[in-house]
């Protein structure tokens, strides 16, 4: 008797694993489609996964996703609401995809109490907090967007998104130094994406803002000084950015290339924050984005930093020198990875 039940036992083991690789297979399978752009092909595969096991929270969750690949974000939240009924482990995922579904259907409002809710039963995840900040800053709200992006990073703050989007909602805001540190340091965490490329050009911007060249002496600028009467600690800085891009790139100035002039700017940049560190108290501008700049400033580390940032742009110049210079990169990886991961 003892012997029938072993097998029987062995045998009921042996179809659950042949079951679960099927429809592992067909979400693999479906997987690869939907990477080739055949969404409407993945969806018939992951629905035969469903055919095996209706409970499958990740042929459910696959569903969802590619839903809103092609738009179809009401079939999205449809198969969110599955996955979130199973209570497996890809319930997070499955709210973080309803609530931007939600968003894509213009209910921010909805979206926003979702995240809300979840963030009170799942508290400390850092993809919530962030979602939440886009769903914010989607609504305007840039004061609420704000604190969850931080919240965000004070999760996992080796995560680049939030910093990227911080530094684009001081921008929107007006706040240059703040989106400057932001952007220096998101470019940091991913130098060489489509986003860094944005973020990039976004941060060259911003090194000419408030600068006109002076219609009566036309070998000089005039500064335009517009003081942010929400960031009064960061107005001096402000006003001393516009000096610095005049003093190093001014056009009375001996020709540079446009990177010796973003490395000399940077570097007096960082040298100055320092003067600031006890003036500042927000966060994270204080403990970390001026923090690791200041220490930055005092190495020899700013130009191969600078032209690690700019990898996104495809040029002759940034990727003959990473070529040549990859000891410097190595020796500045190790001097931030001592400051931001190992400590």
């Amino acid at each position: 008797m003892i012997k029938s039940y072993s097998t029987l036992f062995v045998l009921f083991l042996l179809s659950h694993l042949s079951i679960s690789q099927n429809i592992d297979s067909l979400i693999q399978n479906g997987n690869k489609l939907r990477t080739i752009g055949n969404s409407d092909l993945a969806i018939v595969e992951y629905k035969k996964a469903l055919t095996i096991n209706k409970k499958s929270s990740d042929a459910n969750y696959e569903i969802a996703y590619t839903y809103q690949v092609i738009n179809d974000y009401k079939n999205t939240i449809k198969y969110c609401n599955r996955v979130i009924r199973l209570k497996s482990t890809r319930i997070i995922e499955a709210y973080i995809l309803k609530g931007s579904a939600l968003d894509y259907l213009g209910k921010q409002k909805k979206s926003t109490r979702l995240y809300c809710q979840t963030i009170k039963q799942y508290p400390n995840n850092y993809l919530l907090e962030y979602n939440l900040g886009i769903t914010y800053h989607n609504r305007n709200k840039l004061a609420d967007a704000e604190i969850h992006y931080i919240k965000s990073m004070e999760i996992d703050r080796l995560q680049p998104s939030s910093h990227y989007m911080l530094g684009i909602l001081m921008n929107d805001r007006g706040d240059r130094v703040k989106s400057m540190l932001s952007l220096y340091f998101f470019l940091l965490l991913e130098p060489n994406t489509e986003r860094s490329e944005e973020a990039l050009k976004l941060l060259t911007d911003l090194w000419q803002k408030n600068l006109e060249v002076n219609p009566l002496t036309p070998n000089s600028v005039i500064i335009t000084y517009n003081p942010n009467k929400e960031s009064i600690a960061f107005n001096a800085i402000d006003l001393d950015i516009s000096s610095i891009y005049a003093r190093n790139s001014g056009l009375n100035r001996p020709k540079q290339n446009d990177y010796e002039s973003f490395i000399s700017n940077t570097l007096s940049l960082f040298s100055l924050l320092g003067d600031y560190n006890n003036t500042i108290s927000q966060e994270p501008w204080k403990t970390l984005y001026i923090k690791i700049f200041k220490d930055l400033a005092t190495t020899n580390l700013v130009e191969p930093f600078c032209y690690y940032i700019s990898s996104s742009n495809d040029n002759m110049l940034i990727n003959g020198w990473l070529e040549l210079n990859k000891e410097k990169i190595d020796i500045l990886s190790n001097w931030v990875n001592q400051r931001l991961i190992e400590r």
